[in-house]
Protein backbone atom coordinates (compact mmCIF):
# COMPACT_ATOMS: atom_id res chain seq x y z
CA UNK A 1 0.00 0.00 0.00
CA UNK A 2 1.16 3.46 -0.32
CA UNK A 3 3.20 5.10 2.34
CA UNK A 4 1.72 8.46 2.80
CA UNK A 5 4.63 9.44 5.62
CA UNK A 6 7.11 9.00 3.08
CA UNK A 7 5.83 11.72 0.30
CA UNK A 8 4.10 14.92 0.27
CA UNK A 9 0.43 15.54 0.54
CA UNK A 10 -0.04 16.71 -2.52
CA UNK A 11 2.48 14.31 -4.30
CA UNK A 12 0.15 11.55 -3.02
CA UNK A 13 -2.79 13.56 -4.83
CA UNK A 14 -0.89 13.84 -7.98
CA UNK A 15 -0.24 10.12 -7.80
CA UNK A 16 -3.63 9.16 -6.78
CA UNK A 17 -5.68 11.21 -9.64
CA UNK A 18 -2.75 10.06 -12.51
CA UNK A 19 -3.60 6.43 -11.45
CA UNK A 20 -7.19 6.30 -11.37
CA UNK A 21 -7.44 8.81 -14.12
CA UNK A 22 -5.75 5.77 -15.89
CA UNK A 23 -7.39 3.04 -14.73
CA UNK A 24 -11.11 4.67 -14.39
CA UNK A 25 -11.23 7.38 -17.22
CA UNK A 26 -13.98 9.75 -16.13
CA UNK A 27 -15.93 10.92 -18.55
CA UNK A 28 -17.15 14.47 -16.82
CA UNK A 29 -20.41 16.35 -18.72
CA UNK A 30 -18.49 19.43 -18.82
CA UNK A 31 -15.83 17.84 -20.94
CA UNK A 32 -16.82 15.46 -23.15
CA UNK A 33 -14.01 13.43 -23.11
CA UNK A 34 -12.09 10.65 -20.79
CA UNK A 35 -9.86 12.47 -18.76
CA UNK A 36 -6.97 9.53 -19.58
CA UNK A 37 -6.97 12.42 -22.96
CA UNK A 38 -4.97 14.62 -20.69
CA UNK A 39 -2.57 12.08 -19.29
CA UNK A 40 -1.97 11.73 -23.33
CA UNK A 41 -1.26 14.92 -23.77
CA UNK A 42 1.10 15.00 -20.32
CA UNK A 43 2.90 11.82 -21.93
CA UNK A 44 3.45 13.28 -25.36
CA UNK A 45 4.94 17.04 -23.84
CA UNK A 46 7.33 14.48 -21.54
CA UNK A 47 8.04 11.62 -24.42
CA UNK A 48 8.99 15.24 -26.86
CA UNK A 49 11.67 16.13 -24.61
CA UNK A 50 12.62 12.64 -23.59
CA UNK A 51 12.46 10.76 -26.85
CA UNK A 52 15.28 8.47 -25.98
CA UNK A 53 12.68 6.55 -23.05
CA UNK A 54 10.62 6.00 -26.21
CA UNK A 55 13.00 4.29 -28.15
CA UNK A 56 14.39 2.05 -25.27
CA UNK A 57 11.24 0.24 -24.95
CA UNK A 58 10.60 0.19 -28.82
CA UNK A 59 13.21 -2.29 -28.85
CA UNK A 60 10.93 -5.12 -27.09
CA UNK A 61 7.38 -3.71 -28.07
CA UNK A 62 8.15 -3.38 -32.02
CA UNK A 63 7.02 -6.27 -33.43
CA UNK A 64 4.15 -5.21 -31.60
CA UNK A 65 3.95 -2.12 -32.93
CA UNK A 66 4.17 -3.26 -36.57
CA UNK A 67 1.23 -5.61 -36.10
CA UNK A 68 -0.70 -3.09 -34.76
CA UNK A 69 0.01 -0.50 -37.51
CA UNK A 70 -0.65 -3.66 -40.16
CA UNK A 71 -4.23 -4.17 -37.99
CA UNK A 72 -5.01 -0.67 -38.47
CA UNK A 73 -4.08 0.37 -42.37
CA UNK A 74 -5.70 -2.93 -43.13
CA UNK A 75 -9.11 -2.04 -41.59
CA UNK A 76 -8.74 1.21 -43.13
CA UNK A 77 -8.31 -0.08 -46.77
CA UNK A 78 -11.08 -2.72 -46.16
CA UNK A 79 -13.40 0.06 -44.67
CA UNK A 80 -12.95 2.49 -47.92
CA UNK A 81 -12.89 -0.54 -50.30
CA UNK A 82 -16.27 -1.42 -48.81
CA UNK A 83 -17.54 2.43 -47.13
CA UNK A 84 -17.92 0.80 -44.13
CA UNK A 85 -19.11 2.02 -40.84
CA UNK A 86 -16.10 0.81 -38.37
CA UNK A 87 -14.28 3.98 -36.62
CA UNK A 88 -11.30 0.26 -35.76
CA UNK A 89 -8.35 2.83 -37.38
CA UNK A 90 -9.11 5.37 -35.51
CA UNK A 91 -10.17 3.46 -31.90
CA UNK A 92 -6.81 1.00 -32.23
CA UNK A 93 -4.89 3.81 -33.01
CA UNK A 94 -5.46 5.57 -29.88
CA UNK A 95 -5.78 2.75 -28.07
CA UNK A 96 -1.87 2.48 -29.54
CA UNK A 97 -0.96 5.83 -28.28
CA UNK A 98 -2.67 5.36 -24.29
CA UNK A 99 -1.69 2.06 -23.89
CA UNK A 100 2.16 2.58 -24.93
CA UNK A 101 2.97 6.62 -24.38
CA UNK A 102 0.94 6.94 -20.64
CA UNK A 103 2.75 3.95 -19.62
CA UNK A 104 6.12 4.85 -19.79
CA UNK A 105 4.96 8.34 -18.38
CA UNK A 106 3.62 7.27 -15.46
CA UNK A 107 6.65 4.97 -14.87
CA UNK A 108 9.29 7.24 -15.19
CA UNK A 109 6.91 10.45 -13.54
CA UNK A 110 5.26 8.54 -11.27
CA UNK A 111 6.68 4.34 -10.10
CA UNK A 112 10.72 5.53 -10.25
CA UNK A 113 10.08 9.14 -8.74
CA UNK A 114 8.14 8.03 -5.83
CA UNK A 115 9.75 4.60 -5.20
CA UNK A 116 5.63 3.15 -6.02
CA UNK A 117 4.81 -0.59 -6.47
CA UNK A 118 2.23 -1.53 -9.34
CA UNK A 119 -0.39 -3.27 -7.45
CA UNK A 120 1.11 -1.19 -4.03
CA UNK A 121 -0.49 1.84 -6.13
CA UNK A 122 -3.73 1.07 -7.66
CA UNK A 123 -5.30 -1.40 -4.71
CA UNK A 124 -6.18 1.32 -2.55
CA UNK A 125 -7.39 3.55 -5.75
CA UNK A 126 -9.37 0.13 -6.69
CA UNK A 127 -10.93 0.76 -3.01
CA UNK A 128 -11.35 4.43 -3.39
CA UNK A 129 -13.29 3.17 -6.49
CA UNK A 130 -15.69 0.51 -4.57
CA UNK A 131 -16.15 2.74 -1.58
CA UNK A 132 -17.78 5.02 -4.07
CA UNK A 133 -19.77 2.52 -6.10
CA UNK A 134 -21.18 1.83 -2.72
CA UNK A 135 -22.28 5.17 -1.40
CA UNK A 136 -23.90 5.72 -4.31
CA UNK A 137 -25.75 2.27 -4.08
CA UNK A 138 -27.15 3.56 -0.77
CA UNK A 139 -27.92 6.80 -1.33
CA UNK A 140 -29.99 6.68 -5.24
CA UNK A 141 -30.51 10.19 -5.05
CA UNK A 142 -26.72 11.35 -5.10
CA UNK A 143 -26.17 8.45 -7.60
CA UNK A 144 -29.01 10.00 -9.83
CA UNK A 145 -27.54 13.39 -9.61
CA UNK A 146 -23.70 12.21 -10.40
CA UNK A 147 -25.26 9.50 -13.20
CA UNK A 148 -25.96 12.61 -16.13
CA UNK A 149 -25.08 15.47 -14.22
CA UNK A 150 -21.82 15.15 -13.32
CA UNK A 151 -20.42 11.96 -15.27
CA UNK A 152 -22.00 10.78 -18.93
CA UNK A 153 -24.77 8.33 -18.51
CA UNK A 154 -23.33 4.92 -19.93
CA UNK A 155 -25.14 3.60 -23.46
CA UNK A 156 -28.55 2.97 -23.27
CA UNK A 157 -29.80 -0.04 -22.83
CA UNK A 158 -31.75 -2.58 -25.22
CA UNK A 159 -34.91 -1.82 -22.77
CA UNK A 160 -34.08 1.75 -23.05
CA UNK A 161 -33.48 2.14 -19.15
CA UNK A 162 -30.15 3.38 -17.03
CA UNK A 163 -29.23 -0.38 -15.08
CA UNK A 164 -26.64 -0.90 -12.60
CA UNK A 165 -24.38 2.17 -12.91
CA UNK A 166 -22.87 3.21 -9.74
CA UNK A 167 -19.75 5.10 -9.73
CA UNK A 168 -17.13 7.34 -11.14
CA UNK A 169 -15.84 5.78 -14.41
CA UNK A 170 -16.08 5.01 -17.73
CA UNK A 171 -17.98 1.73 -18.62
CA UNK A 172 -19.55 1.12 -15.25
CA UNK A 173 -22.08 -1.49 -17.21
CA UNK A 174 -18.78 -3.50 -18.34
CA UNK A 175 -14.70 -2.22 -18.13
CA UNK A 176 -15.58 -1.19 -14.63
CA UNK A 177 -16.26 -4.28 -13.29
CA UNK A 178 -14.26 -6.31 -15.68
CA UNK A 179 -10.83 -4.12 -13.89
CA UNK A 180 -12.78 -4.50 -10.39
CA UNK A 181 -13.02 -8.11 -10.56
CA UNK A 182 -9.09 -8.36 -11.53
CA UNK A 183 -8.14 -5.96 -8.45
CA UNK A 184 -10.51 -8.29 -6.18
CA UNK A 185 -8.65 -10.80 -7.48
CA UNK A 186 -5.37 -9.61 -6.50
CA UNK A 187 -6.81 -9.24 -3.26
CA UNK A 188 -7.73 -13.20 -2.63
CA UNK A 189 -4.09 -14.06 -4.00
CA UNK A 190 -2.32 -11.22 -1.03
CA UNK A 191 -4.63 -13.29 1.06
CA UNK A 192 -2.05 -15.14 2.00
CA UNK A 193 0.30 -12.22 3.68
CA UNK A 194 -2.94 -10.14 5.50
CA UNK A 195 -6.31 -11.13 6.27
CA UNK A 196 -7.45 -7.75 5.79
CA UNK A 197 -6.93 -8.59 1.55
CA UNK A 198 -9.59 -10.94 1.91
CA UNK A 199 -11.83 -8.04 3.41
CA UNK A 200 -10.71 -5.89 0.69
CA UNK A 201 -11.71 -8.63 -1.86
CA UNK A 202 -15.06 -8.49 -0.64
CA UNK A 203 -15.46 -4.98 -0.72
CA UNK A 204 -14.12 -4.95 -4.35
CA UNK A 205 -16.50 -7.50 -5.25
CA UNK A 206 -19.84 -6.40 -3.70
CA UNK A 207 -18.56 -2.95 -6.54
CA UNK A 208 -18.49 -6.03 -9.25
CA UNK A 209 -21.82 -7.37 -8.50
CA UNK A 210 -23.80 -4.13 -8.39
CA UNK A 211 -22.27 -2.49 -11.87
CA UNK A 212 -21.06 -5.53 -14.22
CA UNK A 213 -20.95 -8.46 -13.61
CA UNK A 214 -18.85 -9.76 -16.11
CA UNK A 215 -16.15 -9.25 -13.58
CA UNK A 216 -17.15 -11.83 -11.26
CA UNK A 217 -15.77 -14.36 -14.15
CA UNK A 218 -11.33 -13.24 -13.10
CA UNK A 219 -12.78 -13.72 -9.34
CA UNK A 220 -14.50 -17.05 -9.79
CA UNK A 221 -11.34 -18.27 -10.65
CA UNK A 222 -9.38 -16.81 -8.39
CA UNK A 223 -11.29 -18.03 -5.74
CA UNK A 224 -11.40 -21.53 -7.08
CA UNK A 225 -7.39 -21.10 -6.93
CA UNK A 226 -7.09 -19.76 -3.63
CA UNK A 227 -9.46 -22.67 -1.81
CA UNK A 228 -7.73 -25.57 -3.64
CA UNK A 229 -4.65 -24.24 -2.75
CA UNK A 230 -5.93 -23.47 1.02
CA UNK A 231 -6.83 -27.15 1.26
CA UNK A 232 -3.64 -28.21 0.07
CA UNK A 233 -2.04 -26.62 3.00
CA UNK A 234 -4.07 -26.79 5.60
CA UNK A 235 -4.90 -23.20 5.98
CA UNK A 236 -7.94 -23.16 8.83
CA UNK A 237 -7.78 -19.42 9.00
CA UNK A 238 -9.04 -19.24 5.42
CA UNK A 239 -12.12 -20.99 5.88
CA UNK A 240 -12.94 -18.80 9.13
CA UNK A 241 -12.89 -15.74 6.92
CA UNK A 242 -14.51 -17.45 4.31
CA UNK A 243 -17.46 -18.02 6.83
CA UNK A 244 -17.06 -14.29 8.23
CA UNK A 245 -17.36 -13.08 4.52
CA UNK A 246 -20.74 -15.16 4.12
CA UNK A 247 -22.38 -13.87 6.86
CA UNK A 248 -21.60 -9.92 5.65
CA UNK A 249 -22.34 -10.79 2.13
CA UNK A 250 -25.53 -12.25 3.13
CA UNK A 251 -26.66 -8.87 5.14
CA UNK A 252 -26.04 -6.94 2.81
CA UNK A 253 -28.19 -9.18 0.31
CA UNK A 254 -30.76 -8.58 2.61
CA UNK A 255 -30.77 -4.92 2.60
CA UNK A 256 -29.92 -4.30 -0.90
CA UNK A 257 -32.33 -7.66 -2.22
CA UNK A 258 -33.45 -5.89 -5.34
CA UNK A 259 -29.81 -5.34 -6.81
CA UNK A 260 -28.48 -8.17 -5.41
CA UNK A 261 -30.46 -10.88 -6.12
CA UNK A 262 -30.64 -9.68 -10.03
CA UNK A 263 -26.91 -10.78 -10.29
CA UNK A 264 -27.76 -14.13 -8.45
CA UNK A 265 -30.58 -14.86 -10.99
CA UNK A 266 -28.22 -13.71 -13.63
CA UNK A 267 -25.37 -16.36 -12.58
CA UNK A 268 -27.41 -19.26 -11.63
CA UNK A 269 -29.23 -18.39 -15.71
CA UNK A 270 -25.79 -18.52 -17.34
CA UNK A 271 -24.37 -21.72 -16.02
CA UNK A 272 -27.88 -23.43 -15.82
CA UNK A 273 -27.99 -22.02 -19.69
CA UNK A 274 -24.64 -22.90 -20.37
CA UNK A 275 -25.54 -26.55 -19.41
CA UNK A 276 -28.00 -26.84 -21.09
CA UNK A 277 -27.00 -25.51 -24.34
CA UNK A 278 -23.63 -27.28 -24.14
CA UNK A 279 -24.64 -30.98 -22.62
CA UNK A 280 -28.37 -31.53 -24.15
CA UNK A 281 -28.22 -29.08 -27.00
CA UNK A 282 -30.86 -27.03 -25.62
CA UNK A 283 -31.14 -22.97 -25.80
CA UNK A 284 -34.77 -22.79 -24.06
CA UNK A 285 -36.30 -19.09 -24.07
CA UNK A 286 -33.13 -17.57 -21.59
CA UNK A 287 -29.55 -16.37 -22.28
CA UNK A 288 -28.53 -18.90 -25.59
CA UNK A 289 -32.00 -18.34 -27.17
CA UNK A 290 -31.13 -14.66 -26.56
CA UNK A 291 -27.13 -15.02 -27.46
CA UNK A 292 -27.89 -16.85 -31.16
CA UNK A 293 -29.43 -13.95 -32.89
CA UNK A 294 -25.84 -12.07 -32.19
CA UNK A 295 -23.83 -15.06 -33.67
CA UNK A 296 -23.61 -14.52 -37.27
CA UNK A 297 -21.01 -13.75 -39.80
CA UNK A 298 -20.63 -11.72 -43.28
CA UNK A 299 -22.35 -14.40 -46.15
CA UNK A 300 -19.98 -14.32 -48.55
CA UNK A 301 -16.67 -16.34 -47.97
CA UNK A 302 -14.67 -12.90 -48.63
CA UNK A 303 -16.34 -10.97 -46.34
CA UNK A 304 -15.68 -13.81 -43.57
CA UNK A 305 -11.77 -13.55 -44.55
CA UNK A 306 -10.99 -10.40 -45.32
CA UNK A 307 -13.65 -8.32 -43.62
CA UNK A 308 -16.32 -5.59 -44.38
CA UNK A 309 -15.18 -3.14 -42.83
CA UNK A 310 -18.50 -2.69 -40.44
CA UNK A 311 -19.85 -3.17 -36.83
CA UNK A 312 -22.71 -4.69 -36.25
CA UNK A 313 -22.42 -3.08 -32.70
CA UNK A 314 -26.13 -0.98 -32.44
CA UNK A 315 -26.97 -2.49 -35.87
CA UNK A 316 -30.88 -2.24 -36.00
CA UNK A 317 -31.17 -5.42 -38.26
CA UNK A 318 -28.72 -7.54 -37.73
CA UNK A 319 -27.14 -6.07 -34.18
CA UNK A 320 -24.04 -7.71 -32.06
CA UNK A 321 -22.89 -7.19 -28.82
CA UNK A 322 -19.96 -10.21 -29.97
CA UNK A 323 -16.36 -8.98 -30.23
CA UNK A 324 -15.15 -11.99 -32.09
CA UNK A 325 -18.46 -11.21 -34.37
CA UNK A 326 -17.79 -7.58 -34.95
CA UNK A 327 -14.17 -7.96 -35.70
CA UNK A 328 -15.22 -10.46 -38.39
CA UNK A 329 -17.46 -8.04 -40.17
CA UNK A 330 -14.61 -5.36 -39.89
CA UNK A 331 -11.43 -7.25 -40.98
CA UNK A 332 -12.57 -10.58 -41.59
CA UNK A 333 -10.20 -13.73 -39.80
CA UNK A 334 -7.80 -11.61 -41.50
CA UNK A 335 -7.78 -9.30 -38.59
CA UNK A 336 -9.29 -11.35 -36.18
CA UNK A 337 -5.75 -13.76 -35.95
CA UNK A 338 -3.97 -10.52 -36.13
CA UNK A 339 -5.43 -9.55 -33.20
CA UNK A 340 -5.36 -12.76 -31.26
CA UNK A 341 -1.29 -12.95 -32.61
CA UNK A 342 -0.80 -9.29 -30.62
CA UNK A 343 -2.71 -10.62 -27.42
CA UNK A 344 -0.63 -14.00 -27.14
CA UNK A 345 2.74 -11.86 -27.71
CA UNK A 346 1.64 -9.49 -25.16
CA UNK A 347 0.59 -12.15 -22.12
CA UNK A 348 3.88 -14.32 -23.79
CA UNK A 349 6.27 -11.58 -22.91
CA UNK A 350 4.55 -10.67 -19.27
CA UNK A 351 4.42 -14.70 -18.73
CA UNK A 352 8.05 -15.21 -19.46
CA UNK A 353 9.00 -11.80 -17.09
CA UNK A 354 6.26 -12.62 -14.00
CA UNK A 355 6.80 -14.84 -11.25
CA UNK A 356 3.20 -15.02 -10.51
CA UNK A 357 1.86 -17.05 -13.68
CA UNK A 358 -1.58 -18.12 -12.62
CA UNK A 359 -2.02 -14.31 -12.47
CA UNK A 360 -0.60 -13.97 -15.99
CA UNK A 361 -2.96 -16.72 -16.79
CA UNK A 362 -5.80 -15.21 -15.03
CA UNK A 363 -5.61 -12.08 -17.23
CA UNK A 364 -5.27 -13.97 -20.21
CA UNK A 365 -7.89 -15.85 -19.84
CA UNK A 366 -10.49 -13.24 -18.70
CA UNK A 367 -9.10 -11.08 -22.01
CA UNK A 368 -10.48 -14.02 -24.59
CA UNK A 369 -13.67 -14.07 -22.47
CA UNK A 370 -14.70 -10.87 -22.30
CA UNK A 371 -13.88 -10.22 -26.08
CA UNK A 372 -17.10 -12.82 -26.38
CA UNK A 373 -18.85 -10.03 -24.30
CA UNK A 374 -18.28 -7.18 -26.75
CA UNK A 375 -15.21 -5.49 -28.46
CA UNK A 376 -12.21 -5.75 -26.27
CA UNK A 377 -9.24 -6.65 -27.91
CA UNK A 378 -7.17 -3.52 -28.49
CA UNK A 379 -9.81 -1.12 -26.95
CA UNK A 380 -9.08 1.55 -24.63
CA UNK A 381 -10.24 0.77 -21.24
CA UNK A 382 -9.73 0.01 -17.82
CA UNK A 383 -8.60 -3.82 -18.38
CA UNK A 384 -6.20 -3.47 -21.56
CA UNK A 385 -4.39 0.04 -20.26
CA UNK A 386 -3.95 -2.07 -16.61
CA UNK A 387 -2.66 -5.15 -18.48
CA UNK A 388 -0.13 -2.92 -20.37
CA UNK A 389 1.38 -0.96 -17.60
CA UNK A 390 1.93 -4.30 -16.46
CA UNK A 391 3.82 -5.05 -19.25
CA UNK A 392 5.84 -1.83 -19.42
CA UNK A 393 6.51 -2.49 -16.03
CA UNK A 394 8.04 -5.93 -16.50
CA UNK A 395 10.00 -4.07 -19.14
CA UNK A 396 11.38 -1.52 -17.43
CA UNK A 397 12.33 -3.88 -14.77
CA UNK A 398 14.38 -6.15 -17.50
CA UNK A 399 15.66 -3.07 -19.34
CA UNK A 400 16.72 -2.23 -15.53
CA UNK A 401 17.65 -5.02 -13.53
CA UNK A 402 19.09 -2.86 -10.60
CA UNK A 403 16.35 -0.42 -10.32
CA UNK A 404 13.15 -2.35 -10.44
CA UNK A 405 9.37 -1.50 -10.12
CA UNK A 406 8.14 -3.71 -7.43
CA UNK A 407 4.25 -5.55 -8.47
CA UNK A 408 3.23 -5.84 -5.30
CA UNK A 409 2.21 -9.35 -5.91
Amino acid sequence: MLKLRSRGFLAYIIIFFFLYIYIYNPIFVFVKIGLVKVLLLLSLIFLFKNWGKLREYFRDYGDITKLLLFAIIYCLIVKLLNSGNANTPYTMFVWLLETTLIPIYLINRLFVKYNLSLLGSLLPISIIAACISLFLLINPSINDFVLGGIIEKPYENNLGVWSRCFGIAEGLTNSYGIIQGVFASVCLLKGRESAKYYLFAILISLSVIINARTGIIPIAMTLLYVVLNSIKGGQIKFFVLIAFSTILILNIVVKYEEEISSTISYVTVFFTSTYDYLIKGETGDDYYSYLEGFIHFPQSIAGVLFGEGRTMFGDKNMGSDIGYVNQIYTGGLVYLMTLITVQIRIYGKIYRRCKEHFFVVLLFITAFVINFKGITFCISEGFSRFVMLLYFVLLYNKIHPNNQIKLGL
